[in-house]
């Protein structure tokens, strides 16, 4: 009768193992059809060169996160790498913004946007999260931290307690570092703005269907005893959808991030930014080999933002808007929350790197509207 039990839970692995790795196949052959050109660019990471009058600062700050493991009590110290980019006459009035990178991803993603944002008199700080970046954890403790939306809005007041922020003027948010971004513009009262870059939510997109297979391997990666052989796997997957290479903890930490995510919530999230008139700006590219265009469309008809009211950035450089004037017509029928949505032609999943130049233009804008 063990027996019987122990060959079915094999069996049971298995199936679910090769639908997993058919699911694998048949997204690789989705992703794969952008150009050899997109693919090296989510892969590019050219640093601009630093103005004179410009300090890059790297920080070391000792925090402690909530651990999920019933048989600790303490919480995880960890030792958080924090970037900080701001002018050499940085005054305590500039305005902050706070970057939280997509997984996988560091703070460092968001380096030359923070240089030319710095030019402007705005301070950036971009943290590196638990596993991800310099900030990384002992191997068993990977999976102690808690990378549920709750545990990561823990996370951030954490950070922000530790880097003593009261106040952060425009919080930016890529990718999947967008499912904390939408809960804490929408909940987290020391966030005044938000920016979403290539963002998620409202439903799985693309890489994380069905998102209850990505919850089965993320189980498998929890296993002790299966870690050894599925954990190896992971670099290669990320690098066929088109990632840089990662080694194995940061992709980790994307996998959990991903099947902890409440894809359904984002809506909400979104709503109540909208009625707490946080002026927010929505920026994604038609070029996004790994989110689908009707995933931004959906989170924006839902705040009823329409095709209409979008921004097209077109190759040629050329801005079309729409017939009418947005902003005039933003102030005079919506003067309880200003928004814009900017749809890039270009540009692929890392808009902060691509599109330096046009985000720049359009966060300066977004922070005339928020109150100081």
């Amino acid at each position: 009768m063990q027996c019987c039990s122990k060959g079915h839970h094999f069996y049971f692995v298995y199936e679910l193992t090769r639908q997993f790795r058919s699911h694998i196949k048949f997204q690789c052959r989705n992703l794969l059809t952008s150009s050899r050109f997109e693919n090296q660019q989510l892969k590019s990471n050219k640093l601009l060169h630093q103005p004179e009058n410009i300090v890059h600062s790297k920080l070391t700050l000792p925090v402690k996160f909530k651990s999920t493991d019933p048989h600790k009590v303490e919480d995880i110290a960890v030792q958080l790498n924090v970037q900080t980019i701001s002018r050499h006459d940085a005054s305590p009035s500039d305005p902050v913004v706070l970057a939280l990178h997509g997984m996988p991803g560091d703070g460092g993603d968001f380096h030359n946007l923070s240089l030319q944002l710095a030019q402007h008199g705005i301070k950036c700080i971009a943290p590196d999260f638990p596993g991800c970046g310099e900030s990384r954890l002992p191997a068993n403790e990977v999976y102690s931290i808690d990378y549920s939306p709750t545990g990561k809005a823990d996370m951030l007041n954490r950070i922000l307690d530790e880097l003593k922020l009261e106040r952060v003027d425009i919080l930016i948010s890529h990718s999947a570092g967008s499912f904390l971004g939408f809960r804490a513009a929408a909940e987290n009262d020391r966030i005044k703005s938000a920016v979403f870059l290539n963002f998620l939510g409202g439903k799985p997109h693309r890489y994380a269907r069905p998102h209850n297979v990505i919850q089965f391997f993320s189980r498998l990666l929890k296993n002790p005893r299966l870690q050894s052989f599925y954990s190896p796997l992971l670099p290669k997957f990320y690098e066929l959808i088109g990632f840089a290479r990662y080694d194995v903890q940061p992709l980790q930490v994307a996998v959990e991030n991903v099947a902890t995510a409440e894809f359904e919530k984002i809506l909400d999230h979104v709503e109540t930014i909208k009625n707490k008139k946080k002026p927010a700006m929505f920026c994604f590219a038609t070029t996004d080999k790994l989110v689908e265009l009707d995933i931004p469309y959906n989170i924006l008809n839902h705040v009823g933002i329409k095709e209409s009211d979008i921004i097209n950035l077109c190759r040629e450089n050329n801005i079309k808007e729409p017939p009418r004037e947005i902003t005039a017509e933003i102030d005079k029928l919506l003067p309880e929350w200003y928004y814009k949505a900017v749809q890039f032609d270009r540009g692929g999943h890392l808009l902060q790197k691509t599109q330096i130049p046009e985000l720049t233009k359009h966060i300066i804008d977004l922070l005339k509207y928020v109150h100081r």
